[in-house]
């Protein structure tokens, strides 16, 4: 066995420049690869916002808070504006380059805390080399920018910046503020003088802009937050139920590839190692126990806990070293392959979530070769550990996406026929959007696609996520469906068992005709439209 070189004077950028060849080469390959519905909505409101409507989902019903990350949200402006018929490739653009902000300040952490370079950069290679933060970048949703922030917040020490920059990451995702907050005043509870500072500058911040929030859309909090917090989810028992398969599998996916960082952290554990830690474990519990995870594909949703643990494995890395042993290190192991088979074995099917198994081999191999780095004495070189990395993470991401002779088109009329297509909730939508011009109302439970398709029309969702009467009032379904009388409605999605029970029950249903059953939302047109829509329609999905 080798013994430990000496300080390696190659510097750690080159794990870096690694790291960003392996996301554009993500990026660009699978440039097409459909966002998120959720994604869909930036535009939208971003295309009311630049006519003068504001941050409005329907203009006629006002300012609406349903967008929870209100910094992409601001950011989406100039992105439709400069590009407004290729936002979603832009919104991947802008994705990359908060990765890119990530690995430079994780990469900046590990220079100011005087890690060994080598050992930063194989650590930065095995937490952001995976495909929870690589195929973060065709989401089209905010998970890359908040990452950079909460890598951006935990590198500052006066307490007036954090606090500023803990209120940029509650503008991003309020959820994810938890982490900076938590952090600072766990590494500051020796020095009251600073945690107070911290405390009430971010107390006053966040008031003004609870209070903004509440005058400009009438409520503090995101409706989002309303129908994906339990406790105060109007969602069926059903609906959770069928969820907590998605959000165990979403919860050992993550736990799988954090786990070595976590494990590395604990056995170098120090002070300030330690307030990092309970900081990712408050936050990963926060999203266990009390949330809905609607679409938390490829566990999104616990993804700013990687940042925390990164640091503090980095932090830990040295005393981890002086007090390795082989036996605890064995059984760390043992846990480990069992958590990767597990997490693979739960891992949900839909195509937005998918994993592919290639991931936990580039993960395992990047684990053992970051073991043995980190041990006292190793049986490769840190030369060789970092060449046999920086091969591995190229040929995995190579594996994670295959490269492909042709790009379906990048315009964003075919991501909406793409995204579509691979769902069944919107069957007949774009049949609506050629047979029915004009502003007409449209009620569905998906609303990012036909967001989109329908601009002019007012969009109402049954769940309540652009609805601040659906979303706090719950009002009886007949009260504002006999009001309103869409023109259009499709049943939500099959999963909202029981809201589905209460709208097949419903006075306002019996003025409608079934028009696509096959579906897991089927589509009714109201009565007196019927026939026309019949007479212009050609989709395949008709009722016979």
């Amino acid at each position: 066995m080798r013994e430990r070189e000496a300080e390696p004077t190659k510097p750690a950028w080159l794990c870096g420049v690694a790291l960003m060849l392996a996301a554009l080469y993500v990026l660009f390959v699978d440039l097409d690869a459909t966002p998120f519905d959720d994604s869909f909505f930036f535009k939208r409101i971003a295309l009311n916002a630049l006519h003068g409507a504001g941050f409005s989902w329907n203009p006629s019903d006002g300012p609406v808070y349903g967008l929870t990350s209100q910094l992409f949200g601001w950011l989406a402006l100039p992105l439709t504006a400069l590009f407004p018929q290729h936002f979603v490739v832009a919104s991947k653009v802008l994705a990359t380059l908060a990765f890119a902000a990530v690995v430079a300040l994780t990469l900046r952490f590990a220079a100011r805390a005087h890690v060994n370079r080598r050992d930063a950069g194989l650590l930065v290679l095995f937490a952001l080399g995976t495909p929870l933060t690589l195929l973060t970048l065709h989401t089209g949703m905010e998970t890359s920018v908040c990452l950079a922030l909460i890598a951006l917040a935990l590198s500052a020490t006066e307490p007036v910046l954090c606090a500023v920059l803990t209120l940029l990451v509650y503008s991003c995702r309020p959820d994810a503020a938890l982490i900076p907050a938590l952090a600072f005043i766990a590494l500051e509870r020796k020095n009251a003088g600073r945690a107070a500072r911290y405390a009430l500058v971010l107390g006053v911040l966040l008031a003004l802009s609870l209070a903004g929030f509440r005058a400009y859309y009438g409520s503090a909090l995101p409706l989002p937050f309303y129908a994906k917090t339990a406790g105060f989810s109007a969602f069926d028992g059903a609906l959770r139920a069928a969820g907590l398969r998605d959000k165990l599998g979403h919860l050992t996916l993550f736990c799988a590839f954090a786990a070595p960082l976590a494990f590395i952290a604990w056995r170098g554990r120090s002070a300030r190692v330690s307030a990092l830690l309970v900081t990712s474990l408050a936050f990963i519990s926060y999203q266990a126990l009390l949330t809905n995870e609607i679409m938390g594909y490829r566990a999104r949703f616990y993804l700013p806990a990687l940042v925390p643990l990164t640091f503090a494995a980095l932090l830990a890395c040295a005393r981890f070293r002086q007090r390795f042993t082989a036996r605890s290190t064995v059984i760390a192991s043992t846990v480990w392959l069992a958590l990767l088979a597990l997490a693979f074995a739960l891992r949900p099917h839909a195509p937005l979530d998918r994993v592919p198994w290639s991931a936990g081999v580039l993960v395992l191999f990047l684990g053992v070769l970051l073991g043995d780095q980190l041990r006292q004495r190793s049986w490769l070189s840190p030369r060789a550990a970092t060449a046999a990395s920086l091969s591995c993470l190229l040929a995995g991401t190579v594996l994670l996406r295959p490269p492909r002779r042709d790009l379906a088109a990048l315009d964003d009329g075919a991501f909406l026929r793409r995204a579509s297509a691979e769902v069944t909730t919107t069957r007949g939508l774009f049949e609506i959007a050629r047979c029915m011009p004009g502003s007409h109302t449209l009620y569905h439970s998906e609303i990012g696609i036909p967001g989109l398709v329908l601009p002019a029309w007012r969009i109402v969702d049954w769940v309540g996520l652009m609805s601040k009467e659906l979303a706090q009032k719950r009002p009886p379904l007949d009260d504002y469906c006999l009001r309103d009388r869409p023109e259009v409605l499709f049943l939500p999605h099959k999963t909202y068992r029981a809201l589905n029970a209460e709208i097949r029950a419903s006075r306002c249903l019996n003025g409608y005709t079934l028009m696509v059953q096959d579906s897991s939302s089927p589509l009714y047109v109201r009565n007196d439209l019927s026939a026309s829509f019949n007479a212009c329609r050609r989709d395949p999905w008709r009722v016979k």
